[in-house]
């Protein structure tokens, strides 16, 4: 027993010794140098940026917006809407090219997109081509998925949760529609723009395809990613998709669909941020009231009497149709949705479902017309017409009578 004991104590002493050397005792540990040291504080942007972004509801108010005065530095941008697939006028020498282009810029499609670093989206409609008045809005910020539809004026707004997109250019009205996932093809490099390397991948649904080229803007990150947002909603995708990368900007995105399409592209890319004010990029803007209104509604007549004028250098006689106006163009729109009147691929009137409009100042003779919705997901192909006359949307045109053979 007695030798046992010893061999127990001599072991012991032994394997203190082997643990001597890495593990001193704790009353003689050194202090680790970066134990002072604490972890540097995340920015106001890096914490909302962190946080899940949760969806607005349509039928409540947006919460008062926290941005501070010193958060608004970010970058103004133009982009330029582009519809596809309109058709040329007809080869006559009465067609008054200068006046068709003249008509075409002043009815153009133009916004203002405003981007912030702390998370925020300002883009305004400018222009009369628009469905909606001059001046309104759709605002954004970062941890909150969908868009304060802003009135001109900024002294009223609606919540447009997410998925309304489509149906406020479809039929000017705020309904949730049905969001899809999406399936994202694989990146490719394209040519560069802007001063920018450029990659593009494709967004394709059962309702058609998106394409998106973009460029690396870590500076503006996560605003970058709110416009992608916007693009993949018009679509019809869900716009938290992760095919949106927080600091991947689209400079350009076209929409295509069976009926048609549009090309929003960035014109511009500022190399320097500058501080923006405070009230033109908050979510909702201060002091502005939860409107009552549908939408904001724009005059259904785009073009004037004296431009539609300008459009042919003189008359043409044509045998006017049984129930014609004394001149112009009788257009009722029979389609269920919001179309923009195209005569020689100019917008010269929006027409919502069932209503109809008289297109005065039009010369007599011959045109060519058609009708799509402001994305190209729906539309008439084009058709001659004359003036006067009459023209009905969503409606597939008279097949001419076959001549019998002599």
């Amino acid at each position: 027993m007695r030798r046992g004991a010893r061999a127990l104590a001599l072991a012991s002493l032994l394997s203190a010794c082997d643990r001597a050397p890495t593990e001193p005792p704790v009353g003689d540990v050194p202090p680790s140098p970066n134990a002072s040291i604490m972890p540097a504080p995340l920015s106001t942007s890096e914490l909302r940026a962190r946080e899940a972004p949760q969806a607005l509801r349509g039928d409540e108010p947006i919460a008062p917006d926290t941005l501070g005065p010193k958060e608004t530095l970010g970058v103004t941008l133009t982009v330029d809407w582009k519809p596809q697939d309109l058709p040329a006028p007809p080869r006559a020498p009465e067609v008054h090219a200068d006046g068709l282009a003249s008509l075409r810029k002043a009815t153009a499609l133009r916004s203002t997109l405003q981007l912030t670093e702390s998370g925020r989206l300002r883009l305004v409609f400018e222009g009369r081509g628009f469905p909606v008045p001059a001046g309104t809005e759709l605002r954004a910020r970062s941890d909150r998925l969908g868009h304060a539809l802003v009135f001109p004026g900024a002294d009223a707004y609606r919540t447009a949760a997410p998925g309304t997109l489509r149906s406020l250019f479809g039929d000017r009205r705020l309904d949730a529609l049905p969001l899809v996932s999406g399936q994202v093809g694989p990146r490719k490099d394209v040519a560069p723009r802007l001063g920018r390397a450029v990659s593009r991948y494709v967004v394709t649904t059962k309702l058609g395809a998106l394409t998106l080229d973009v460029v690396r803007t870590p500076e503006l990150a996560p605003a970058s990613q709110m416009f992608c947002r916007l693009l993949v909603e018009l679509a019809g995708v869900d716009p938290s998709t992760p095919s949106c990368e927080p600091d991947a900007l689209p400079i350009r995105a076209h929409l295509a669909f069976a009926a048609g399409g549009v090309v929003l592209e960035v014109v511009d890319l500022p190399a320097k941020k500058v501080e923006l004010p405070l009230a033109d990029v908050s979510v909702p803007p201060p002091g502005a009231r939860v409107s009552d209104d549908t939408t904001p509604r724009a005059a259904s007549a785009v073009a004037t009497r004296e431009e539609l004028t300008m459009m042919r250098t003189r008359d043409v006689d044509v045998v006017a149709a049984p129930g014609s106006p004394a001149e112009g163009l009788l257009v009722k729109n029979s389609s269920d949705t919001l179309r923009a009147v195209a005569v020689d691929g100019v917008t010269v009137a929006w027409l919502d479902a069932g209503a109809r409009t008289t297109l005065s100042g039009l010369r007599r003779g011959r045109y060519i017309a058609s009708s799509r919705t402001l994305l190209g997901d729906a539309g008439d192909p084009p058709r001659a017409i004359e003036s006067p006359g009459r023209l009905t949307l969503g409606e597939a045109p008279t097949p001419t009578p076959a001549r019998s053979a002599k």
